[in-house]
Parts: C-alpha cells; structure tokens; sequence
C-alpha cells in the first residue's frame, strides 16, 4: 500500500501535475489521520472494556466480603443479645438477694457467659488490595464508591468493642478470679458471695450498658452492609 502510494505521488510530480498531486497529499493526510483516529477510538473502547471488567471483578469481590461481614455481624448480634438477656438476670438477682437460684447452672452461666467476647473481624481484602492497586477507582458510580469508602472506613464498632472486651478482661483479672472461688463447689457460698459484692453488681450494670450500645452499632453496620449489596447488586 505504502508502494503504490509513493508511485502515484512519483507519478504526479514527474507529470508536473501540481494540481492533482495537492489533492491527492490532502487525501492522503486526511486518510493518515482519520486512521490515527480510528486507532485511539478502539484503543480507548479497548481500555474502557478492559476497565468495566475489572469493575465487575472489584464490586463482585467486595459483595463477597461484605456477605461474609453480614455473617459474621448476624453471629454477634445473636452473642450480645443472649448476653444482654443474662446481664439482665443477674441484675435481677442483686435485686432480690434473698430469692431462691432454682437453677444453680444457669445462675453460673449466667456470670460466666458475660466475660466471652469476640471483636468483629472485618472483612477488607477486596477494598484494601483494590485501594493499593487503584482498581477500586475504576467503579464509575460515584455514590457507590462513596459508600464502599465509608463502610470500610468505619471502625467505630470494632473500637467499641474492644474497649468493652478489655474492661471486661481487666474486671475479670483484677476483681472476679481473685474474691470469689471458680470452682463453684460450694453454690450457696459462692451465690451469697457474689450478691454481696457491689463491684460485680457495678459491672453488670456497666456491662448493660455496653451490651445495649454493641447491639445498635452492630445492627447499624449489618443493615449498611446489605444496603451496599443491594446498591452492588443494582449496578
């Protein structure tokens, strides 16, 4: 092709045909850069097409961490609840010292079970490895990426919870192991003791508190991360 162009150009000028050879160099031109142009036109369709799959590839693998967030959150919230439900019998109990523990087990359980906590592992590879990468700046809707960045910001609810395991770690060691027997081989004696003691009534009056406040930070944050996942889904 590139032949048979400089033959018709070596043609035109041996002819002294100035005329036509214009013509032919402005077509010539025009057909260079209508080609330059379809070039960057495919190109630039090539790299939006290859950026709309990593798109897809980013939302669909943060759907997968915030589905396992919602798990995970679900298995909390069913914790704290249970939590908060034996919290409330034990304050009951300081509240009628003199009343008859029919069940020795669940009065036990009841104690023991408030000292289990677990903080919320979030899950935050997808936004993480797409925030380094900068794949995460290639979803086009602003809002939603506005949303992803907030949800996986927030870590008001891992901080909160950690504060609240460490107070009830630090009761434990410092008060609970040290006044009162953990073999409970003596019930009578070891119920009489712990109605008695107004520092384990103050933690679960403290422990109310915080079990209620988990409670709505995590709803909060499961409900956020299935509105994220319908805003996902709609994309």
């Amino acid at each position: 092709m590139i032949k048979l162009f400089r033959r018709i150009r070596f043609e035109f000028m041996e002819n002294n045909k100035t005329g036509k050879y214009l013509k032919y160099a402005i077509g010539e031109i025009v057909l260079v850069v209508v080609g330059i142009l379809i070039a960057l036109q495919l190109n630039a369709w090539n790299d939006y097409s290859k950026d709309r799959t990593i798109e897809k590839k980013v939302l669909l693998n943060l759907r997968y961490d915030l589905q396992k967030d919602t798990t995970d959150l679900n298995n909390l919230l069913r914790l704290k609840k249970d939590q908060l439900q034996k919290c409330h019998r034990m304050l009951d109990a300081f509240n009628n010292p003199n009343r008859e523990i029919l069940d020795s087990l669940q009065f036990i359980n009841n104690i023991k079970y408030s000292f289990y906590f677990y903080v919320d592992n979030p899950h935050r590879t997808a936004f993480d490895l797409g925030k380094s990468s900068g794949d995460l700046f290639k979803i086009t809707n602003d809002t939603l990426l506005k949303k992803i960045s907030v949800y996986f910001s927030n870590n008001n609810t891992t901080q909160f919870l950690a504060t609240n395991k460490k107070f009830s770690n630090e009761f434990m060691s410092d008060v609970y192991l040290q006044h009162h027997n953990l073999n409970f081989q003596n019930f009578n004696v070891f119920k009489e003791g712990v109605l008695k003691d107004f520092k384990i009534s103050n933690y679960f009056s403290v422990m109310l508190e915080y079990l209620s406040i988990s409670i709505d930070l995590i709803t909060e944050k499961k409900n956020s991360a299935l509105e994220l996942m319908a805003d996902i889904d709609k994309h």
